[in-house]
């Protein structure tokens, strides 16, 4: 296995930068496989190609790297949805089509999201990632709010309550409590197609 020199010697950014993502990479790895549960220094190193205490001179914990990989992940999910996300939303089926594309991410990667939602860290306070979700929001939303389905200021409340749908949905599906996948789809359908009734009297 590679070692690089510690912390406290000079190291060529790039070279650091490489091994930092070899790291993550390997991590990610871990997750999508088995889940965090099975996330160690050493296996970790071992697929990255370093020794474990290597780790440690780009992370000051199992739980930092953890986070990092955690914000790889997010970025995962925002490209997963890239191509759907490109075309314009004009009606309530494009909503539930983002939706169960959404969705989907997480049943093809099961253990991301009991990662993502589950699993308590001390650096989970502190995650660095910070993203624009109310101008993302507004921009799904915007036909509905030029039709007048719903006004400005409800967007933020629509969207966390479909989010919040989302994920509940997905915690009771995993837990295998009874949820079957048709019923997550068509649920979630049916809420979507609730929260953005037109109730404009007529």
């Amino acid at each position: 296995m590679q070692d690089l020199p510690n912390g406290n010697e000079s190291m060529p950014t790039q070279k650091g930068e490489l091994a930092r993502e070899r790291f993550v990479n390997a991590t990610k790895q871990i997750i999508l496989a088995n889940g965090v549960e099975h996330v160690t220094a050493r296996n970790v190193a071992r697929i990255a190609g370093y020794s474990y205490a290597t780790i440690y001179h780009y992370f000051s914990d199992l739980d930092a790297m953890l986070l990092a990989a955690k914000e790889s992940l997010m970025q995962d999910v925002a490209q997963f949805m890239v191509a759907d996300r490109a075309a314009a939303v004009i009606d309530v089926k494009d909503v539930k089509r983002l939706n169960r594309v959404y969705i989907q991410y997480y049943l093809n990667h099961p253990h991301v999201f009991r990662f993502f939602y589950f699993y308590q860290s001390a650096e989970a306070a502190t995650l660095a990632v910070e993203r624009d979700f109310k101008s993302v929001w507004h921009a799904t939303y915007k036909v509905f709010v030029e039709n007048g389905t719903i006004d400005e200021d409800e967007v933020e409340a629509l969207a966390k309550s479909i989010i919040y749908t989302l994920h509940g949905l997905l915690s009771l599906y995993f837990s295998e409590n009874g949820l079957s996948k048709e019923s997550l789809f068509n649920d979630l359908d049916h809420i979507t197609e609730f929260l953005l009734k037109d109730r404009r009297k007529s």
